[in-house]
This record gives C-alpha cells, sequence and structure tokens, in this order.
C-alpha cells in the first residue's frame, strides 16, 4: 500500500526500516485474535461433548447393570 509523503512523494506503507517484511497491522492481529478465540471455542466444545457422550455411555452402563 502506499501513502503520500510531503517529502518523499509516494511511500510504501507497511514495511519495516530494513523492508524486509511487511509489519502486522491492527486488523491483521484482531482478525488472529478472533482465528485463536475460535480455535478454543472449538477445542472447549469439543472436550464439552466428549464429557457429556461418556456420562451418557456411563448412564446406559448402569441402567443394564453391567
Amino acid at each position: 500500500m502506499q501513502k503520500w509523503n510531503a517529502e518523499a512523494g509516494y511511500e510504501e506503507v507497511g514495511l519495516r526500516q530494513d523492508n524486509s517484511e511487511p509489519r502486522t497491522t491492527d486488523r491483521e492481529c484482531s482478525e488472529r485474535v478472533r482465528e485463536k478465540e475460535a480455535a478454543a471455542a472449538v477445542a472447549a466444545a469439543a472436550e464439552k461433548y466428549a464429557l457429556v457422550k461418556q456420562a451418557h455411555a456411563a448412564a446406559r452402563r448402569a441402567e443394564k447393570g453391567e
């Protein structure tokens, strides 16, 4: 992305001073945080599902008298 600089004209925005790689924007950071939160929520839901499934299996075994 380019930005107007009064002294230098157009310049690239988002590059480090050594121009090695782009900086991470706030938007990208927010997206990464949301992705990590979503992954954590999925993992928690999967764990809860596994616990419920185990509890139901134990209840069925108890009903059968195993």
